[in-house]
Formats: structure tokens, C-alpha cells, sequence
């Protein structure tokens, strides 16, 4: 998931139903689970979320991190288009017209 130069995520309103349903103690677990993966880029293992203890959290975790990677991806193809764009020269220079008039 991680990207290059990127230091933030989404987080959506409607993952928040995802997350009322989980303890404040759970909660914490996940979101500390989502920070580690968008700071690293990598998903606990297997052998770690085997040991997660709430499947609820295991479930959470696995809607959020699709939709992280999602929004990765968009990021990236984004950033791809527009270092196309900036080798292309970027936008062309806006003409100046002197509206002066003489006299």
C-alpha cells in the first residue's frame, strides 16, 4: 500500500459502521493495525492475524486495507499522469494582452 511521498490515507464515514461494532479495546487494535500498514506498506501475516482474537477485527481490517489499496493505486496513477504531463513542458504560458490605451 505504501506509496512514494505519501504520508496520509483516507479514512471513510462508512467504515465507521465497521468500527461500532467493535469495543473501544478492539478498536484501538484496529486502528493500530491500519497506521502500521499505511506507514509500511505491508499487512500483518497470516500468523499475526491468526492471533488477533476478534474476528470482527480481522474482518475490519481486511474492508479497510482494500479500500486503502484502492485509493494507493488511484494515487500512484495519478502521480504517474502527471509526470507525463510536467514532461510534456506542463501548461502552456497565458498570452498578455495590453489593454493601455494610447493617448
Amino acid at each position: 500500500m505504501k506509496s512514494k511521498n505519501k504520508n496520509s490515507f483516507l479514512v471513510y464515514y462508512d467504515q465507521k459502521n465497521l468500527v461500532d461494532e467493535l469495543s473501544d479495546t478492539e478498536a484501538g487494535e484496529l486502528f493500530k493495525l491500519i497506521l502500521s500498514y499505511a506507514q509500511n506498506g505491508t499487512a500483518p501475516t497470516k500468523e499475526i492475524t491468526a492471533k488477533i482474537s476478534n474476528p470482527g477485527i480481522r474482518m475490519a481490517f481486511v474492508a479497510i486495507k482494500t479500500s486503502m489499496d484502492r485509493d494507493s493505486e488511484k494515487y500512484d496513477a495519478k502521480c504517474k499522469a502527471n509526470s507525463e504531463y510536467g514532461k510534456l513542458g506542463g501548461r502552456p504560458k497565458k498570452r498578455t494582452v495590453n489593454l493601455k490605451a494610447d493617448g
